[in-house]
């Protein structure tokens, strides 16, 4: 693999994140862009994982018919995580995502149908969508501040709706994608003016125009070309001037060239595995966490992106964070 391209004499850390009873995170030093693992921090049942200010945010999934939990940990100058604190409870069943945001954690809980201003502040949405088993109730999937920070958004499958939120909970709009959808996650465009929402259900792309916590619907864009079954989207990022998008079922990430409220499909590139959950990108290269247990790296160096190597790791493998070191000396 050839070298990543980073700023300075910057050091990253990657992070993997393993759903599993004996799971936890993985930790390794990307050096010219190979990973290199270091050390995992055993962990039973994280969701998911946010860095940032220094500390490891972690959700724990929790025993069937359970609340999840948040617990925390600080980073150490070597990228190394600390001891982590005494879980607390998400408020709700299956935990799946969070934000930190001024300070104020954010979660939502997937089979409550909840969102959560850490520790107490909790809002249930109520209701159902068309599709006949995976929109039965509510389902949020997805929280995260608009650009300015002013606002906070979620995003629920179940009901196929976008909801805009102030800081302290209190409903400001709401925006739906077609009946069916099951809308999962979103990533804002640079000038913080569109915002592009994966589609579970339908594996494709909701874009909608954004101001000042109002949501416009403007269009949906396909990522195959031709109807495909048993193919669930998962993850969205915006890197440059495209957006990729990971689908299970058809075990690929798919690259859109953007310009504001359009996109042009450009690819199909296989992940590296089966099931990819999420993905990030660094620099020149896509890391993809498979549920299968591999992580995915894609080159995105050429014309179009290609598999260039895929290393087993752990069980059900379900987040990819990066983190700068303070020092190369590690």
């Amino acid at each position: 693999m050839a070298g990543l391209k980073l700023k300075g004499e910057s050091m990253h850390d990657l992070y993997v994140t393993d759903c599993a009873e004996n799971g936890g995170i993985y930790r390794f030093l990307l050096k010219n862009g190979q990973p290199i693992f270091k050390e995992k921090t055993e962990l039973n049942l994280p969701m998911y994982t946010v860095l940032k200010n220094n500390t490891a945010y972690v959700l724990l999934r929790g025993a069937p018919g359970q609340n999840g939990s948040l617990t925390t940990a600080p980073i150490k100058p070597n990228g190394s995580l600390g001891v982590f604190s005494a879980p607390v409870s998400t408020k709700g069943q299956v935990p799946c995502h969070l934000c930190v945001s001024k300070g104020q954690v954010y979660v939502v809980n997937y089979l409550s149908g909840n969102v959560v201003q850490m520790p107490n502040t909790v809002v249930t949405h109520s209701g159902h969508g068309v599709h006949p088993t995976r929109q039965t109730a509510a389902h949020t999937h997805f929280v995260f501040p608009s650009p300015d920070e002013q606002y906070i958004l979620c995003v629920d499958l179940g009901l196929d709706t976008i909801f805009v939120y102030t800081r302290e909970l209190q409903l400001v709009s709401k925006a739906a994608v077609p009946p069916g959808s099951g809308c999962r996650h979103f990533v804002f465009s640079q000038n913080g003016r569109w915002l592009y929402c994966v589609n579970e259900l339908s594996s494709n792309i909701s874009v909608f125009f954004y101001q000042n916590g109002t949501l416009t619907y403007q269009t949906t864009y396909n990522a195959f070309r031709q109807s495909v079954l048993n193919s669930t989207a998962a993850a969205i990022r915006l890197n440059g001037n495209y957006l990729y998008i990971s689908h299970r079922g058809q075990d690929c990430i798919s690259r859109f060239a953007v310009e504001n409220e359009k996109l042009h499909f450009l690819e199909n590139t296989p992940c590296g595995g089966h099931a990819p959950r999420d993905f990030n990108i660094l620099g020149d290269y896509l890391y993809c966490a498979n549920e299968s247990g591999s992580l995915g790296i894609l080159d995105l160096t050429g014309t179009s992106p290609s598999l260039c190597d895929s290393i087993p790791l752990g069980q059900d493998l379900l987040g990819i964070n990066f983190y700068e070191g303070e020092s190369n000396e590690r």
